[in-house]
């Protein structure tokens, strides 16, 4: 937090002396993390945060990021609990994205300082607990970064994917006339359709269940939705499925 209150009094200065301030985009995550990310957590707000912290370098590996402590690129995740008699009855999470990014000045100075390029916020506050929320988090984080650094071949959702949970292997292969067949150490298991909607891959099976896979840099494919038949709604990162050549 200190970081950042350093950052938002730095440009109202800058602002004051009539500077103008250079960024790379509106978007600012354009190459972000080409050289690694580095991670941290409010541990104000998060008595877990090392194994917290943890978890979402976790994520971020899995799904293509190199982690790099010395990385200027980073971001600072926060899920804050939201207390109700003494107790934390809900969670809002937050990712900042700092980078260095040029302040110059009408006299042509120029300063160059870590700032916040993209200031992420979950929707709503949940009853989720912290890891959950840092995932919510993250999945707004990954599918913006996606959106700022297109790539063609990410987009080609079509082919053979496979993940592990636990000791069983599950397989999937999405063809290219959006039907999908899923299988369980060989066995087929589901199948149904498939359609992509932004960074998003929506799976309706026969048995009527829905699953919903957010899309990575890596161009693996993440289970974070699964939707019953009946309603029932579970967001979580589930597993990975890493796309087969």
């Amino acid at each position: 937090m200190h970081k950042f209150f350093f950052v938002f009094l730095l440009a109202s200065l800058l602002d004051a002396w009539a500077a103008e301030k250079t960024i790379i985009s509106t978007n600012g995550l354009e190459g972000f993390g080409d050289n690694g990310l580095s991670v941290s957590l409010s541990k104000i707000h998060n008595p877990n945060s090392f194994k917290v912290k943890a978890h979402a370098e976790n994520i971020l590996k899995k799904v293509g990021y190199k982690i790099n402590q010395s990385s200027r690129d980073a971001i600072w995740l926060a899920a804050v609990g939201i207390e109700l008699n003494g107790n934390v009855v809900a969670r809002h999470g937050h990712l900042h994205c700092y980078r260095d990014m040029e302040f110059t000045l009408n006299s042509g100075k120029k300063y160059r300082t870590s700032s916040a390029a993209r200031v992420i916020g979950s929707t709503k506050a949940t009853p989720h607990t912290e890891n959950e929320k840092i995932e919510e988090v993250l999945t707004l984080f990954i599918n913006e970064w996606c959106k700022a650094n297109p790539d063609e071949e990410r987009d080609k959702i079509a082919g053979r994917y496979v993940a592990r949970n636990g000791s069983e292997e599950y397989k999937a292969t999405f063809f290219d006339d959006k039907t999908i067949k899923t299988l369980i150490d060989g066995k087929e298991t589901n199948a149904g359709l498939w359609k992509k909607e932004n960074n998003a891959v929506w799976v309706q099976f026969t048995d009527r269940d829905q699953f919903v896979f957010r899309v990575n840099p890596n161009h693996s494919l993440t289970l974070i939705t699964i939707i019953g038949s009946d309603g029932a709604r579970s967001n979580k990162e589930f597993w990975t499925y890493k796309k087969l050549k």
